[in-house]
């Protein structure tokens, strides 16, 4: 599976021409080894391994470690190129990749005693929404608080919000 380029997506139809491949590439980048490549079928593919490799696509991101909510998503969909769908499946992949880098950062900066206040609260053991949503409330006030205004009626704002987050204030 190595030998599959990892090419820059243009257009949503570019990712599923290759049959699915690309995303595939993508969900084994993210989580090395959640697929199974020997059951993939690779070029010159006839229609029914290109279907398999849609649903591939849905069945992986759908279990552990992903757990992608893809209720209404199914290997049609991609293969069909609905947009709609296709956008929704990229997008919880996104945001997969988002929390899990958090998480890699958060265990460094624990581990060096600063940096990246975003903590995983209640027994979780995974970043989710609430979490990244409480962290920047919590920047929000610090830079209020910082600045000793209630409200900052210009672009002070962002930019103490941006400092924070880059550790310069």
């Amino acid at each position: 599976h190595s030998h599959i380029p990892l090419r820059r997506i243009k257009n949503l139809g570019f990712i599923m021409e290759d049959g699915g491949l690309l995303l595939l590439k993508i969900l084994d980048m993210l989580e090395p080894g959640s697929v199974d490549w020997e059951k993939i079928g690779f070029e010159p593919m006839t229609l029914f391994q290109r279907s398999f490799n849609y649903n591939s696509i849905v069945k992986v991101a759908s279990l552990e470690p992903f757990m992608l909510q893809l209720n209404f998503i199914g290997g049609e969909d991609l293969g069909n190129g609905n947009r709609k769908l296709t956008l929704a499946l990229l997008w919880q992949l996104m945001r997969y990749h988002l929390y899990t880098f958090l998480e890699q950062v958060h265990k460094v900066s624990v581990n060096r005693g600063g940096g990246l206040v975003l903590a995983i609260r209640d027994g979780e053991t995974r970043f989710s929404d609430k979490h990244v949503l409480a962290w920047a409330n919590e920047i929000i006030e610090e830079a209020y608080e910082l600045r000793g205004e209630p409200e900052i009626p210009d672009g002070k704002f962002s930019l103490t919000s941006k400092c924070k987050i880059s550790g310069k204030v």
